[in-house]
């Protein structure tokens, strides 16, 4: 008999718990009030990484712009994210000290709403999302440019960073037939 009371007594506490706001049992989404809270991971802010660079592609034919971003929760450490990146390469013009003066040079979208996409760019040694962005016009070497990068989730919040880009071609870049003079 007190083995019933005690199973009575238990599952009374159990739908008691699970009735109150903010707590979720296993595979609940209930941890915050809204859907910003439900989960404590999803990216707050992000930047371009520092490995992000412009060059030639394994044939050496093709430029290419590799984007390494890297998505930070709320308290600044790198997680993964679904939505959608767009990448903007920008002319930084002499002297342009407002917008508008810049011109824009290229434009990539690159979905990431589906596993497959996420596990296709997203690097786990270095934790970041690596994109490989062909150029279709070379761009001069030493030349001002400025990247800049758009990332919508699946709930419409958009986050935005932009990084200082130029090429700089080194020895691997240019072969002796490509060299100029001048």
């Amino acid at each position: 008999m007190r083995i019933g009371v005690w199973i009575i007594l238990v599952m009374g506490l159990a739908w008691s718990l699970a009735a109150c706001d903010g707590v979720g049992f296993k595979g609940g989404s209930t941890i915050g009030a809204g859907p910003d809270d439900a989960w404590p991971f999803v990216p707050k802010a992000m930047r371009v990484h520092p490995f992000t660079t412009i060059g030639l592609d394994s044939s050496g034919n093709s430029m290419l712009l590799e984007v390494r971003m890297e998505l930070l929760d709320q308290v600044g450490d790198p997680t993964k994210g679904v939505g959608d990146f767009r990448f903007e390469l920008y002319r930084v013009a002499a002297g342009a000290a407002r917008e508008g003066v810049n011109v824009r040079l290229f434009q990539w979208d690159a979905p990431m709403t589906t596993l497959q996409e996420n596990r296709r760019h997203y690097d786990p040694i270095t934790r970041t999302y690596t994109f490989k962005l062909k150029l279709e016009e070379p761009v001069a070497p030493h030349q001002r440019l400025r990247l800049e990068v758009q990332y919508t989730d699946l709930h419409g919040h958009r986050l935005t960073a932009e990084a200082p880009m130029t090429y700089t071609p080194d020895a691997a870049d240019v072969s002796p037939a490509r060299r100029t003079t001048g």
